[in-house]
């Protein structure tokens, strides 16, 4: 069993539907992580694969993921991640057909690292992600948007995350979201 190192760094989740803001986001806090390394890491899932196949890689990569925050707290670095295992629990049962309910599981093996973890899940109306749509997003269907937007409102509630935010950007500009996001981080 490892220990909680006390540190300065950050480890920081961004999550939400396609088109929501995430790595526009995180492109505007990486001036502010300068005193320690940074590194960004995209979690997605692979398409067409089978359906047990997928679940299993997605076991070992968010295992993983919480190795890499152990790893980051104890070495002083700063983590962010566009997307992470939340996500898992929104576009498996949609997408992928079977349960990402076995997140929270391996979450929990890992209560001890997710202490300093911040949690950020953008949400907007489906409206106005259809309208920001590039044609890369997994569907154009405004109620299957709607669903999505429930399904990560439900992780949100379901994680064990204690540092967590769930912010409606809808109606507000990138650089409010910004300086809500860095006060809560930062302090300013």
């Amino acid at each position: 069993m490892h220990s909680v190192v006390q540190t300065n760094n950050k480890v920081i989740i961004f999550e939400g539907l396609d088109r929501v803001g995430k790595t526009s986001q995180i492109k505007l806090l990486l001036k502010y992580l300068l005193d320690n390394p940074t590194y960004v890491i995209h979690f997605s899932g692979i398409p067409g694969i089978e359906p047990a196949t997928s679940r299993k890689y997605s076991e070992i990569m968010y295992d993983d993921m919480f190795n890499l925050i152990r790893d980051a707290n104890d070495n002083n670095r700063n983590l962010i991640f566009d997307r992470s295992h939340l996500g898992e629990y929104v576009y498996s049962p949609i997408y992928r057909k079977y349960s990402g309910e076995f997140i929270f599981d391996i979450e929990k093996k890992h209560v001890d690292v997710i202490k300093n973890v911040h949690l950020f899940v953008l949400i907007d109306t489906p409206a106005n992600l259809l309208e920001r749509e590039d044609g890369n997003s997994f569907t154009l269907d405004i109620n299957k948007k709607q669903h999505e937007i429930d399904l990560f409102k439900e992780a949100f509630d379901k994680t064990n995350i204690r540092h967590k935010y769930l912010i409606d950007i809808n109606k507000q500009s990138i650089n409010t979201v910004h300086t809500f996001i860095r006060n809560i981080l930062f302090g300013y």
